[in-house]
């Protein structure tokens, strides 16, 4: 391709193609589940996918919830949770004062 195109799948572009990434001059594909995303790690799911952290899951793992498209942190020490106030069970030795 000439200087400033990039090559994917045999032909070149000037911006590399949706669910792929520049890697020198080319366009490689984001990883699986990834809609879109940059150099580094995904910005988007595919439908149904959760996004956290540049990754993309089924569920939010332990410690986060689901706020929309995205995992956010529970509070501290906070192993469940469904939202940043409402901690459902703790990490251990933690216990939840009500």
């Amino acid at each position: 391709c000439p200087e400033g195109q990039y090559l994917s799948e045999g032909k070149c572009y000037t911006d590399c193609p949706v669910k792929t990434r520049k890697q020198g001059s080319i366009c490689i594909p984001c990883s699986i589940n990834c809609a879109e995303c940059n150099q580094s790690s995904c910005t988007k799911c595919l439908t149904n996918q959760i996004l956290y952290y540049g990754n993309c899951f089924d569920t939010c793992p332990r410690g986060t919830y689901t706020d929309g498209t995205n995992c956010k942190e529970c509070k501290l020490n906070c192993a469940i949770c469904t939202s940043s106030s409402d901690c459902q069970q703790c990490f251990p030795p933690t216990l939840i004062y009500q």
